[in-house]
Protein backbone atom coordinates (compact mmCIF):
# COMPACT_ATOMS: atom_id res chain seq x y z
CA UNK A 1 0.00 0.00 0.00
CA UNK A 2 1.35 3.55 -0.86
CA UNK A 3 1.03 6.40 1.38
CA UNK A 4 -0.09 9.97 -0.47
CA UNK A 5 1.26 12.86 0.47
CA UNK A 6 -0.90 15.76 0.58
CA UNK A 7 -0.44 19.19 0.01
CA UNK A 8 0.86 21.55 -2.64
CA UNK A 9 4.19 21.49 -4.98
CA UNK A 10 6.37 24.65 -4.89
CA UNK A 11 5.13 24.96 -8.88
CA UNK A 12 1.61 25.61 -7.40
CA UNK A 13 2.43 27.75 -4.46
CA UNK A 14 4.61 30.20 -7.03
CA UNK A 15 1.84 29.92 -9.54
CA UNK A 16 -1.13 31.57 -7.29
CA UNK A 17 1.75 34.45 -5.82
CA UNK A 18 2.25 35.21 -9.52
CA UNK A 19 -1.47 35.69 -10.13
CA UNK A 20 -2.18 37.12 -6.51
CA UNK A 21 0.53 39.33 -7.56
CA UNK A 22 -0.68 40.75 -11.28
CA UNK A 23 -4.23 41.33 -9.67
CA UNK A 24 -2.50 43.09 -6.78
CA UNK A 25 -0.39 44.98 -10.01
CA UNK A 26 -3.68 45.91 -11.69
CA UNK A 27 -5.99 46.93 -8.82
CA UNK A 28 -3.81 49.21 -6.70
CA UNK A 29 -3.43 51.94 -9.28
CA UNK A 30 -6.86 51.70 -9.85
CA UNK A 31 -7.99 52.06 -5.51
CA UNK A 32 -5.21 54.75 -5.48
CA UNK A 33 -6.53 57.08 -8.23
CA UNK A 34 -10.24 56.12 -6.48
CA UNK A 35 -8.78 57.49 -2.71
CA UNK A 36 -7.43 61.12 -5.05
CA UNK A 37 -10.56 61.75 -6.33
CA UNK A 38 -11.98 61.17 -3.02
CA UNK A 39 -10.06 63.65 -1.43
CA UNK A 40 -10.21 66.30 -4.60
CA UNK A 41 -14.08 65.77 -4.03
CA UNK A 42 -13.74 66.71 -0.19
CA UNK A 43 -12.01 69.54 -1.62
CA UNK A 44 -14.13 70.99 -3.69
CA UNK A 45 -17.19 70.52 -1.36
CA UNK A 46 -15.52 72.21 1.73
CA UNK A 47 -14.65 75.20 -0.78
CA UNK A 48 -18.60 75.36 -1.45
CA UNK A 49 -19.47 75.13 1.81
CA UNK A 50 -16.71 78.09 2.76
CA UNK A 51 -18.53 80.26 -0.44
CA UNK A 52 -21.81 79.66 1.16
CA UNK A 53 -20.25 80.87 4.29
CA UNK A 54 -18.63 83.80 2.59
CA UNK A 55 -22.29 85.00 1.04
CA UNK A 56 -24.03 84.53 4.40
CA UNK A 57 -21.18 86.99 5.85
CA UNK A 58 -22.02 89.18 2.84
CA UNK A 59 -25.51 89.17 3.51
CA UNK A 60 -25.46 90.04 6.99
CA UNK A 61 -23.31 93.22 6.98
CA UNK A 62 -22.65 93.93 3.44
CA UNK A 63 -18.93 92.80 3.11
CA UNK A 64 -16.70 89.87 3.46
CA UNK A 65 -14.79 91.62 6.31
CA UNK A 66 -14.19 89.52 9.75
CA UNK A 67 -14.54 85.81 8.12
CA UNK A 68 -12.50 83.70 9.12
CA UNK A 69 -12.02 79.70 8.50
CA UNK A 70 -12.83 77.64 11.73
CA UNK A 71 -9.12 76.95 11.96
CA UNK A 72 -6.86 79.06 9.51
CA UNK A 73 -5.35 77.77 7.42
CA UNK A 74 -8.25 74.42 7.36
CA UNK A 75 -6.60 71.60 6.91
CA UNK A 76 -8.01 68.00 4.92
CA UNK A 77 -8.90 65.24 5.66
CA UNK A 78 -10.31 67.43 8.70
CA UNK A 79 -8.25 66.47 11.98
CA UNK A 80 -4.67 66.09 9.82
CA UNK A 81 -1.86 68.55 10.57
CA UNK A 82 -0.02 69.89 8.07
CA UNK A 83 2.28 66.97 8.32
CA UNK A 84 -0.35 64.29 6.80
CA UNK A 85 -2.75 66.58 4.97
CA UNK A 86 -3.78 66.35 1.64
CA UNK A 87 -5.17 70.21 0.92
CA UNK A 88 -4.63 73.39 2.86
CA UNK A 89 -7.27 75.89 2.10
CA UNK A 90 -6.87 79.34 2.77
CA UNK A 91 -9.39 82.75 2.08
CA UNK A 92 -8.10 85.76 1.49
CA UNK A 93 -8.95 89.21 0.84
CA UNK A 94 -9.76 89.35 -3.26
CA UNK A 95 -8.22 92.83 -3.73
CA UNK A 96 -5.08 92.38 -1.60
CA UNK A 97 -4.45 88.64 -2.08
CA UNK A 98 -2.11 89.35 0.99
CA UNK A 99 -3.92 90.14 3.56
CA UNK A 100 -7.13 87.56 5.44
CA UNK A 101 -10.37 88.78 5.20
CA UNK A 102 -10.01 89.05 9.66
CA UNK A 103 -6.73 91.26 9.58
CA UNK A 104 -7.34 93.77 12.18
CA UNK A 105 -3.53 95.62 11.52
CA UNK A 106 -3.86 97.44 8.19
CA UNK A 107 -7.21 96.02 7.21
CA UNK A 108 -8.23 94.53 3.96
CA UNK A 109 -11.22 96.13 1.76
CA UNK A 110 -13.32 93.08 2.04
CA UNK A 111 -15.32 93.83 -0.86
CA UNK A 112 -14.38 90.37 -2.45
CA UNK A 113 -12.78 87.06 -1.71
CA UNK A 114 -10.03 84.17 -2.84
CA UNK A 115 -9.78 81.09 -1.63
CA UNK A 116 -6.90 78.48 -2.68
CA UNK A 117 -6.86 74.81 -1.55
CA UNK A 118 -2.92 73.61 -2.37
CA UNK A 119 -2.58 69.70 -2.76
CA UNK A 120 0.08 68.41 -1.24
CA UNK A 121 0.12 65.69 -4.06
CA UNK A 122 1.12 66.38 -7.08
CA UNK A 123 -1.34 64.06 -8.55
CA UNK A 124 -4.26 65.70 -7.24
CA UNK A 125 -5.47 68.96 -8.66
CA UNK A 126 -5.06 72.02 -6.33
CA UNK A 127 -7.55 74.65 -7.12
CA UNK A 128 -8.00 78.36 -7.37
CA UNK A 129 -11.62 80.43 -7.20
CA UNK A 130 -12.64 83.48 -6.28
CA UNK A 131 -15.76 86.40 -6.24
CA UNK A 132 -15.05 87.99 -9.39
CA UNK A 133 -15.23 84.48 -11.36
CA UNK A 134 -11.84 83.01 -11.91
CA UNK A 135 -12.13 79.33 -11.11
CA UNK A 136 -9.57 77.11 -12.05
CA UNK A 137 -7.16 73.92 -11.62
CA UNK A 138 -3.99 72.74 -11.89
CA UNK A 139 -2.19 69.29 -10.95
CA UNK A 140 1.21 71.17 -10.19
CA UNK A 141 0.29 72.98 -6.97
CA UNK A 142 2.96 75.35 -6.89
CA UNK A 143 1.82 77.09 -10.26
CA UNK A 144 -1.69 77.67 -7.96
CA UNK A 145 -1.13 81.39 -6.40
CA UNK A 146 -3.87 83.21 -4.85
CA UNK A 147 -4.14 85.90 -8.47
CA UNK A 148 -4.15 82.59 -10.77
CA UNK A 149 -3.24 78.75 -12.06
CA UNK A 150 -0.34 79.57 -13.67
CA UNK A 151 1.21 77.20 -16.57
CA UNK A 152 -0.67 74.22 -17.15
CA UNK A 153 -4.35 75.72 -16.14
CA UNK A 154 -7.72 73.71 -17.11
CA UNK A 155 -10.93 75.05 -16.08
CA UNK A 156 -12.56 73.86 -13.98
CA UNK A 157 -16.58 74.65 -12.50
CA UNK A 158 -18.13 73.73 -8.95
Amino acid sequence: MKKMNKGFTLIELMVVVMIVGMIAVIALPSYQAYVRKSFESSAQQEIQKIIRDLEHQKSRQFNYLGYALASDPLYLPVGSSSLNAKYTLEVMDGDDTSKKLNATTSPPTGKNWVIRAKSSDNLMYSYLINSKGTNCKNKTANNVSFTSCGVGVEAWTL
